[in-house]
């Protein structure tokens, strides 16, 4: 009996080993796929049809302290995403969004990332990875409108302000450039 209670707990203990892998593969929140927009329906502007529902605006500010509002923006195709400086998915994503920026900025595209970490946090980790697209702190206003369900996660909206798609997870370049270069009526990319 002593020698099955040894292999029962050794085999709990190498699970429990991996566990801290698992979770560091999964990401920070969910899997890194397209999330249904219905199961955000409690949330203010979701549809449970998933139809092209209105963004919340929200308030949060720059790293000047400035009010940023996402009305500010309207009539320019905006990516929302919620991140964190802790979290690695998040960080794999500073270089494809910092593409974006430079490549779609004067497009219309305004990239929005949002964190509910401390100004002086951002700023330095912003200045670090040479972040050039707009860094916002909340206060917790954004994060109680869309309550992402894991980080990042980025929503895709046009100009009138109606959500497009949304991604939970790190997001690929090939899922979301297309859909960026429809919403600023550019050209396909040439495959």
């Amino acid at each position: 009996m002593a020698r099955m209670m040894s292999h029962r707990s050794r085999c709990f203990w190498t699970a429990v080993s991996f566990l801290p892998l698992l979770l560091l593969v999964a990401g920070c929140g969910t899997a890194a796929s397209d999330f249904d927009a219905g199961s955000l329906a409690s949330a203010p502007g979701m549809t449970k049809s998933g139809e092209f529902a209105i963004a919340p605006d929200f308030r949060v500010r720059d790293l000047d302290g400035n009010v940023v509002q996402l009305v500010d923006t309207t009539g320019d195709v905006r990516l929302i995403v919620f991140w964190a400086t802790w979290c690695p998915p998040c960080r794999e994503e500073i270089p494809l969004l910092n593409d974006l920026h430079t490549q779609y900025g004067e497009d219309g595209l305004h990239i929005l990332a949002i964190s509910d970490e401390s100004e002086s946090v951002l700023r330095a980790f912003a200045k670090q990875h040479e972040m050039i697209y707009s860094n916002l702190v909340d206060d917790g206003e954004a994060y109680e409108l869309y309550r992402p369900p894991g980080l990042p996660m980025a929503l895709l909206v046009d100009g009138d302000g109606r959500i497009r798609d949304t991604f939970n997870g790190k997001t690929p370049r090939r899922a979301l450039e297309p859909k960026i270069r429809e919403l600023l009526n550019l050209l396909p990319l040439s495959s």
